[in-house]
């Protein structure tokens, strides 16, 4: 079975890129070849065989047990969080066309890029990719002149689930953010449920937002399964999100939400929707409470858009991993 190795934000417990990972791994089995995971400090993921993702030495003594490198996916292309975090990125893309191997960016997201010089490097790196495969219309214009880019969408829109009955739950997703004003969420979150009869759930993508989910005083839905998360979702009837998988799995489950953007991947997701549902951290909780109601009592209505919106999605990625397995096995796209 030909070994492939596989490069991303993985083994850092956060459930968005482990639904990416988990889609990933899903297809290269299914197409008959043998992922080796970077994740961080070598943790074992899903049963696969992992490597240290800092370890270059044992990448370079692996050489010659793969002949393509996979980065797969998530909004991993950025230099908001941390410029170094994009130049580690830009390195291993440069460390694998050394080694001569074959470069697959997967559905992939840019930005945002902040800085002059990460454009550029960025840029100069890409052009040397053998195969981009990019997760949504912006990431995919941005350097409009590449060669070899196709339009996907995130892996993770690959997952199969159980379909839930809906029950009486508002979900809630909040992470942290450099201008998070926690106390007007709050107050944001109290008078909802002040006026709403339904039961209010916080849904954490990462540990650490336990605390979020204690100082809104909500319970909170916990799984290191990405699958669990899903499901959950798809057992509510309404979302407030602010991560970007929040978003995603509301698509994949045909839930009505909002999104709080703190983010410019979380825009381009909720834009490509084509509905007026999100709320800007600066805008008032009075406009935000607006923007809950419009779209809170077009629910249904809602709820038609996302399915077929998540039809497009869902064709959209299997083009991506349709493309993928051509180009992995050596057939013409």
């Amino acid at each position: 079975m030909e070994k492939i190795l596989l490069g991303g934000y993985f083994g850092f417990e956060n459930i968005g890129d482990d639904a990416i990972l988990l889609s990933e791994i899903n297809f290269l089995k299914k197409e008959g070849f043998k992922p080796i995971i970077l994740t961080n400090k070598g943790k074992k993921i899903f049963d696969e065989e992992s490597i240290n993702r800092y370890n270059i030495l044992k990448m370079i003594h692996l050489k010659n047990e793969f002949k393509n490198f996979i980065l797969g996916g998530g909004g991993i292309l950025q230099d908001s969080t941390s410029f170094r975090s994009l130049i580690y990125y830009l390195s291993l893309i440069n460390l694998m066309k050394n080694l001569n191997k074959k470069v697959i960016l997967l559905n992939i997201g840019i930005g945002p890029i902040k800085r002059e010089t990460s454009k550029n490097l960025l840029y100069k790196t890409l052009k040397k990719c053998d195969l981009l495969i990019f997760r949504d219309e912006y990431s995919f214009n941005f350097f409009p002149d590449l060669n070899n880019r196709f339009l996907s969408s995130d892996s993770s829109f690959a997952l199969n689930f159980q379909k839930k009955s809906r029950e009486d739950l508002i979900l809630i997703s909040l992470r942290h953010f450099k201008n998070l004003d926690l106390d007007k969420f709050k107050n944001f979150i109290d008078r909802l449920r002040e006026k709403i009869d339904l039961k209010f759930e916080f849904i954490v993508f990462s540990k650490e937002e336990t605390e979020l989910a204690n100082f809104l005083k909500l319970e909170y839905f916990y799984s290191s399964n990405p699958i669990d998360v899903i499901e959950k979702i798809a057992t509510s009837k309404f979302l407030i999100g602010t991560r970007y998988h929040s978003v995603i799995f509301s698509i994949l489950t045909e839930t009505p939400f909002i999104g709080l953007i703190y983010d410019i991947k979380v825009k381009n997701m909720i834009d490509e929707i084509k509905i007026e549902n999100y709320i800007l951290p600066d805008d008032s909780i009075e406009n935000w409470i607006e923007v809950f109601n419009v779209n809170f009592e077009k629910s249904e209505e809602i709820s038609k858009i996302l399915s077929e919106k998540k039809n497009e999605f869902i064709n959209r990625v299997n083009n991506g991993y349709d493309i993928l397995g051509k180009f992995l096995k050596n057939e013409p796209i």
